[in-house]
């Protein structure tokens, strides 16, 4: 969870770089902004131009923090009353709950650096945002304005003492009446909101270097929640059902797909959020089984700039080449290895390698969030089928110079790469080979062989062999996640390349 409010562009800057609005529509609503002393975002709404819901989800997703449904039932008193009722009216703003040390905020305009300031400096603690619908927000307000407070966690309602009846003389006096059973809502914790439960367990997760958090669901509407660790699968904590659906669908507004319909049996999706001092990254799986429906999210840094070859673990020798490939106009680099591996970030880093202002990176990739050069062209796929039959057509399309295909090209598929579209452009792929050796000897029985091996520089890099798992999911940025000497290269001489070609 991020120790601070978020900082950045303006509100009209998000919405009309996601494309919720046009620069028209924001003078517009300014207009009658001004006329009406209102906030951008609500002028928007008033003229149709926007829905709340849209605009909040623009601005969680800018600003890299959750967005979620405010509900008074989610407060913690406490922590509301700590606050100004002005400043809140103010900054439109609605305190939830503490968590790890910081308070969470609910705010309709993150964007807004002076309202986050005041808040921080009422909150007396560190605060993280999040984003709400303003309506939302205004209602719970006016309901804790108007007295309809949720009760504190640990409140009994006290019961009023029955006025005693007359006891006629001489009889007994009668039995203390047994005190009323305290409603169950009135004892009830509130409500936690799915951001708080995804982030305190992306946090927890990150603190014991666990690459995995499972929610399983089990017997008596309950999840058990498991962290792989070095240790394996330690199982957590169990969890309520209802606290498991809220996390999911906040990572449905986090972009994640939710199996929506009954028949609906797998789904899956990435996100990224701060978590402490980091951005934590992750892929989401959803399955519907017997029970109910599993959740695992793959976790790992998210690294805001590649790392340089050099930190990758390569031999100087096999450095070297690639920096003579990249310099030139054409050469082939396959990243060849198992899935999380580190193979987007050596791609990363060999773009970075190549990149240059007089050339167009293009990156075809299954989700966005390696660190690849300003400027880069990234188009996400969604079936990897149909990415393989797209790509030359794409690559040929847009004039790349540099063409990334990140897991696009599995089995057979690769030899692709060697065809006369790649001729005059550098081309890094991910593929799923393991044996270097096996690979070669594939693309050398192509028919495309002679002319592509002879005559291109062609570099195999080998990532480890191992499922990375633990702690290593979180080895230091400066290393790419990968320890110096966990890579191969397999660099072609024209003698391996006049022997390759011989036993065609």
């Amino acid at each position: 969870m991020s120790p601070t409010a978020p900082s950045g562009p303006s509100l009209a800057q998000i919405l009309i770089e996601t494309g919720v609005v046009s620069e028209a529509q924001v003078e517009l609503a300014r207009t009658r902004q001004h006329a009406t002393g209102g906030r951008l975002g609500e002028a928007l709404v008033d003229l149709g131009l926007a829905t709340e819901e849209a605009i909040g989800r623009a601005i969680a997703s800018a600003l890299g923090v959750p967005y979620t449904n405010v509900d008074l039932s989610a407060v913690d008193p406490a922590v509301v009353s700590r606050f100004p009722e002005g400043l809140l009216r103010r900054a439109l703003a609605l305190p939830l709950i503490d968590s790890g040390g910081q308070t969470v905020v609910a705010m309709a305009d993150p964007s807004d650096r002076a309202a986050v300031a005041e808040l921080r400096t009422a909150a007396g603690t560190p605060i993280s945002v999040v984003v709400g619908a303003p309506a939302a927000i205004r209602r719970a307000l006016a309901e804790w304005r108007g007295g309809r407070k949720p009760a504190p966690a640990s409140a009994t309602v006290p019961q009023p003492p029955a006025a005693a009846a007359p006891r006629p003389a001489g009889a007994p006096a009668a039995r203390p009446a047994p005190p009323a059973p305290v409603p169950r809502s009135a004892v009830t914790p509130p409500r936690p909101a799915g951001a708080e439960v995804l982030l305190r367990h992306l946090d927890a997760a990150r603190g014991v270097r666990a690459s995995e958090i499972h929610f399983v669901p089990a017997e008596g509407e309950s999840y058990s929640v498991y962290y792989r660790t070095d240790g394996g699968l330690v199982q957590r904590e169990s969890a309520p059902a209802g606290a498991v659906r809220a996390v999911r669908e906040q990572l449905h507004t986090l972009g994640v797909p939710d199996l929506a319909r009954p028949e609906d049996s797998f789904a899956q999706g990435w996100a990224a959020l701060p978590v402490g001092d980091a951005r934590v990254q992750f892929h989401t799986t959803h399955c519907r089984g017997s029970l109910g429906v599993a959740s695992v999210l793959r976790l790992g840094p998210r690294l805001d700039v590649a790392p340089q070859v050099s930190a990758l673990g390569l031999t100087p020798l096999a450095e070297a080449e690639l920096t003579e490939l990249c310099e030139g106009p054409e050469g082939i680099v396959i990243v060849h290895g198992p899935p999380r591996a580190c193979g987007t970030t050596v791609l990363a880093s060999l773009a970075s390698l190549a990149a240059r202002e007089d050339r167009r990176i293009v990156v075809l990739e299954a989700a966005p969030h390696a660190p690849y050069p300003p400027g880069t062209t990234r188009i996400r796929f969604g079936s990897r089928d149909q990415a393989a039959r797209i790509w030359i057509d794409l690559m040929l399309g847009q004039g790349a110079d540099v063409m990334l295909l990140d897991d696009v090209l599995q089995g057979e598929s690769v030899e692709g790469l060697l065809g006369g579209a790649t001729m005059g452009r550098l081309v890094f792929a991910r593929t799923d080979w393991l044996d270097p050796k096996e690979l070669l000897d594939f693309l050398a029985r192509s028919r495309q062989a002679r002319c592509a091996l002879r005559d291109r520089p062609l570099v195999l890099i080998g990532l480890p062999a191992g499922r990375r798992e633990g702690a290593a999911v979180w080895a230091p940025a400066e290393e790419g996640g990968l320890r110096p000497g966990t890579l191969t290269a397999t660099l072609l001489s024209v003698e391996d390349r006049d022997a390759l070609l011989s036993r065609r």
